[in-house]
């Protein structure tokens, strides 16, 4: 509902555990639909879904756009661990 874009709907089903197809998914029920979404752009995360010829009046509350992020972590290394990548170091004394 967030994009205003419809798509054919190919398949829905449920995981237990294996892929099920069935007619429908019904309110509260978690399972996976595959349409016709060429571009990721087309559509959000989490937004709501509903049949274009009996909308819903408003998308389940709670939506957020999901904003992509990294994250990383990083350890201090012995200085011996880490190679030398062919630089030699120079002391006077």
């Amino acid at each position: 509902m967030a994009t205003g874009n419809s798509f054919e709907v190919q398949k829905v089903g449920v995981f237990s555990p294996h892929p099920k197809e069935l007619q429908a998914l019904g309110t509260g029920e978690v399972g996976f639909v595959i349409a016709n979404i060429k571009e990721l752009t087309e559509t959000k995360v989490g937004d709501t879904i509903t049949d274009t010829r009996h909308p819903t009046a408003r998308p389940l509350p709670g939506f957020k756009v999901v904003r992509p992020m990294v994250f990383a972590a990083s350890t201090r290394s012995p200085p011996t661990s880490i190679p030398s990548c062919g630089r030699r170091s120079t002391s006077s004394g």
